[in-house]
């Protein structure tokens, strides 16, 4: 477990990830992680994803996080709290 998080899916289509929190748009992943270190919102923060060929989108995900799918082509990756 490094800085608190874990690679859950690496190549993730966030859409199956189920309903996440918008978090912003960030130039760095760790600005998306720190956010959900904070437990941005109300809930606390069970992890993120971050889509770095999306303007660095930064998704927070504070009920769970579903089975998620791949593609080979996506550069989004999910991480859960640890």
């Amino acid at each position: 477990c490094v800085d608190g998080y874990r690679l859950h899916q690496a190549n993730a289509v966030v859409s199956s990830a189920g309903p996440g929190k918008f978090g912003g748009f960030f130039t760095y992943i760790t600005s998306c992680a720190e956010l959900c270190g904070r437990d941005y919102g109300l809930s606390k923060c069970l992890g993120f994803a971050y889509e770095p060929t999306n303007r660095g989108k930064c998704t927070l995900y504070q009920r769970s996080i579903g089975a998620i799918k791949t593609d080979s082509g996506s550069t989004a990756t999910v991480y859960k709290r640890c």
